[in-house]
């Protein structure tokens, strides 16, 4: 039996052009129209390389995922040109070449042209093109071989939740409808889609037509759409065997979630139960893989388990199709998540979080396998050039609290320990508000279940934000010097031991410190809390800038401040210490209920 595992891809707008190396390697070639088709057209003297993060086939995957037998490259192209099969293998960590075949072709008609791969272990696969002279390279597709029996039927249901995102929502749901729903691939007839909007302004009528449907629904943040999402599949007719956690803020490869479906019908059995993890790329900076899988850390903190890489490098490309090494606790974002059925039925529907730490709560507690592979990915509008202190400091700490006393599934973290962390390093960079906003995030946890069951999410987010900086064009800090590329100085060393301890002794002049011994000069350090000691060492003024969108805000110091947070954190601190065991029974109890579709239903409020 045979599957198409890979289609080739040009680049399908005008951000993507600009980054063509995604796509291909060489000289940037045009799209044209030709025989009334669109067609890359590839001039006289012009090698292309395929072997790209979205069209090499990643073979050690597909191979350690599925029983693929045997592969062939088919394109539909016209002109004159010589086609090169290759394969690529990092040895040890340089990327080498190898090439299986190379022909020369005189097409004056426009035709297919198969080559056939040999049973190889090369890690990536690709082809090359020569041009002759003119081409017309219209499309092409890496072809699989399994047996009968290695292939299932699948039903893929895409579960995304919007909420005053409709450019980005209308514009996905187009690209599905288009490229995937209404095309002749067999994905059509196996692909649903559920759009669920908690902002309420989507119509029918700008969303719903043949395999999607729209669903109103209260704010209740990414948790309350996630759920009716997965919900809304799991009751459809036909019966749904997949479902795709998608977020609506991001750019989709209609392609991603066609290799997606494809992968499916052939995982092994042994991964049946696993969760497939699509990348996030970022919006802004295409070419930049931000993570594919998480984990949770000993210490607390979240950390993507590969680095920030650029996906137009290959050795970039080759190391991110490496197979992760075990990690503890695993979990995929749902920007792109895919999950069996079987797994939502055993392990339930997402915590009622709001926003914030959903995914990471739902990864860690189906204990399952995470597969990821170049080429299944999103553009996201990213998180650093909108970090966002409420989200961090409230919502992801006190939502990993809940994670960690409702299970045992993250008891060898110390969550606790990275609130602490975080609460002393605010407050010594004077950001005063963000350690406020910890303060509420263990306030809120301390009130138990009962307050997770009926908080606001809205409510809370519209009071709570008011307390992330007020950025102001830096065009109003026009009397204090910066240079932007400076704002965050990778080569910039850390404390030497004279300056270090008295910094450590007076908590950055807040303690046992006349302020009078503060310097003056205003220091300039970046808004997202990155540790820069020495900018921030003894001084009256510190000026936050995002570099990315050229705002800033001052921050003064303040001793009235420092001691009242201070006290209220203790005081929050000490009832933690003696209600921590009385608070985990009460929040895993609850837990209990919180993931059935009971308790959904009546939150959302569906059986009015």
């Amino acid at each position: 039996m045979e599957k198409t595992l890979q289609k080739i891809v040009f680049p399908i707008n005008d951000k993507l052009k600009y980054h063509y190396e995604l796509f291909y390697r060489g000289s940037q070639c045009g799209m044209v129209t030709e025989e009334g088709r669109e067609a890359m057209y590839i001039s006289d003297g012009m090698n292309l390389d395929f072997a790209s993060y979205l069209n090499g086939l990643p073979n050690n995957k597909w191979k350690l995922y599925s029983n693929l037998k045997g592969l062939r490259l088919e394109l539909e192209i016209k002109g004159d040109f010589i086609l090169s099969a290759t394969g690529y293998s990092m040895r040890p960590v340089t990327p080498e070449r190898v090439c299986f075949s190379e022909k020369e072709y005189h097409m004056s008609e426009t035709g297919t042209v198969t080559v056939e791969f040999p049973e190889t272990d090369e890690e990536f696969l690709a082809f090359e093109l020569t041009a002759l002279d003119k081409v017309w390279l219209f499309g092409g597709s890496f072809i699989g071989t399994y047996e009968e029996e290695d292939v299932r039927d699948v039903n893929l249901a895409i579960a995304t939740t919007t909420c005053f995102k409709e450019p980005f929502i209308k514009g996905n749901i187009k690209a599905i409808r288009e490229h995937l729903i209404e095309s002749d691939d067999e994905i059509a007839e196996h692909l649903y889609v559920n759009v669920v909007d908690n902002g309420r302004t989507l119509s029918p009528e700008d969303i719903e037509s043949d395999h999607i449907r729209l669903f109103p629904n209260p704010n209740t943040g990414g948790s309350g759409g996630y759920a009716r999402g997965m919900m809304e599949s799991l009751h459809m007719e036909p019966h749904i065997t997949h479902v795709l956690l998608m977020d609506d803020d991001v750019l989709i490869l209609p392609e991603s979630i066609r290799r997606t479906y494809v992968l499916l019908t052939v995982l092994k059995k042994e991964l049946h139960e696993a969760y497939i993890s699509g990348a996030m790329l970022d919006y802004n900076k295409m070419y930049l893989q931000h993570e594919d899988i998480g984990t949770i850390q000993h210490d607390g903190f979240l950390l993507r388990a590969k680095p920030e890489m650029k996906m137009t490098k290959l050795n970039k490309v080759m190391k991110n199709n490496r197979e992760l090494p075990y990690m503890e606790h695993p979990y995929a974002a749902w920007w792109f998540c895919c999950m069996p059925r079987e797994m939502i039925e055993k392990n339930g529907y997402p915590m009622p979080f709001f926003i914030r730490g959903d995914d990471v709560e739902y990864g860690v507690r189906s204990h399952t396998q995470f597969l990821s592979m170049s080429g299944l990915c999103v553009w996201h509008m990213g998180f650093a050039n909108k970090y966002n202190a409420f989200m961090v400091m409230y919502q992801s700490l006190r939502n990993l609290l809940i994670v960690k006393a409702s299970s045992h599934d993250i008891d060898d973290c110390d969550v606790i320990g990275s609130m602490d962390k975080c609460f002393s390093e605010r407050l010594k960079e004077l950001n005063y508000d963000s350690a406020e906003l910890i303060c509420r995030a263990l306030e809120d946890f301390l009130k138990g279940p009962s307050f997770l069951a009926s908080a606001d999410g809205e409510k809370i987010m519209k009071e709570y934000r008011v307390l992330n900086e007020q950025m102001k064009p830096l065009s109003e800090f026009s009397d204090i010097e910066l240079r932007l590329d400076k704002v965050v100085d990778k080569k910039e060393g850390g404390m030497y031991l004279k300056e270090r301890i008295p910094f450590k002794l007076t908590f950055n002049g807040h303690r046992f410190w006349p302020e009078s011994k503060l310097k003056d000069e205003v220091g300039i350090i970046s808004y997202e809390g990155v540790d820069q000691p020495k900018r921030i060492a003894f001084r009256k003024t510190l000026l936050a800038v995002n570099k990315y969108d050229c705002t800033g805000a001052l921050r003064h110091f303040s001793k009235e401040r420092f001691k009242e947070l201070t006290r209220r954190y203790k005081a929050l601190r000490k009832e933690y210490n003696s209600r921590e065991e009385e608070l985990k029974i009460a929040y895993s109890q609850a837990k209990k209920r919180f993931v059935t579709e009971e308790f959904w239903r009546e939150y959302l409020g569906l059986d009015k």
